[in-house]
């Protein structure tokens, strides 16, 4: 609910993805890139492995990909990182966008999520910022 009232406070009316405003999901871009997208949210071990395996995967995949290992601290901190790749992805027109057909219900409706068009992480050079304490923010 915090989402829609996001969204009506900035007069967005249109959720089909296009413009200022873009829905994703996470798991969603793993796929698309291969990597690990279940079974790493938990503060299990097996889930802190397949964190690192994941932040271990898009630096592999993009090489100019600069991030502390506290991305891979937690599942949130894990899904802002690559919930910013696919808006990034998004802002270049590199995401799937709705059909003409799809459009008017996204609009109406829950709106379209974004997901990478490429298999790849092969964006633009881009640093994201030394978040040492990124377990704070939760």
């Amino acid at each position: 609910m915090r989402t829609f009232a996001l969204l009506a406070r900035h007069g967005v009316t249109d959720r089909s993805g296009h413009k200022k405003f873009y829905e994703v999901y996470p798991a969603g871009s793993l796929r698309k890139w291969r990597l690990t997208s279940r079974g790493y949210k938990k503060t299990t071990p097996d889930h802190k492995q397949a964190r690192a395996s994941i932040l271990g995967g898009l630096r592999e995949k993009m090489p100019c990909l600069v991030v502390p290992d506290a991305y891979a601290t937690n599942g949130h901190g894990l899904d802002a990182l690559i919930a910013s790749l696919t808006v990034r992805a998004a802002t270049q027109s590199r995401t799937l966008r709705a059909t003409r057909e799809q459009a008017p219900c996204g609009r109406r409706e829950g709106g379209f999520t974004c997901r990478p068009t490429f298999r790849v992480c092969e964006t633009l050079p881009w640093k994201v910022p030394n978040l040492t304490a990124i377990t704070d923010l939760w």
